[in-house]
């Protein structure tokens, strides 16, 4: 509301029912920064490739990635490691879930081998 900058404006909202009940609602602010919104989330960019992938498969990240577990579909923990080149050769044919952590960061990709 541009033109009320660092003004309180006062507003209430009346509710009359035709069984004489009357509801007021007042005293409401609004706030460029509410306490209570939720914080914007910070995301980890990164890439996975392939996907789906046979053998390798490569993680690349602008940030240090401090680990990467690979879960299974039934959220089995298979591997952890710091590895951004992962060797998956014996793992079976069928969808994984990629944890990649980097610092208070996290973010999880489902990937497939075939």
């Amino acid at each position: 509301m541009e033109g009320f900058n660092s003004q309180q404006i006062y507003i209430a909202f009346v509710n009359r029912t035709y069984d004489g009940f009357k509801l007021y609602i007042d005293d409401i602010k609004v706030r460029k920064e509410d306490p209570v919104s939720v914080a914007e989330l910070a995301y980890l960019r990164f890439k996975v490739y392939p996907n789906p992938f046979k053998n390798q498969l490569t993680i690349e990240s602008e940030e240090a990635i401090d680990k990467v577990r690979i879960f299974s579909i039934n959220g089995t923990l298979l591997l952890e490691t710091g590895d951004k080149n992962l060797d998956l050769a014996h793992f079976e044919k069928g969808y994984y879930f990629v944890q990649i952590t980097s610092g208070a960061k996290l973010e999880t990709l489902k990937v497939l081998k075939f």
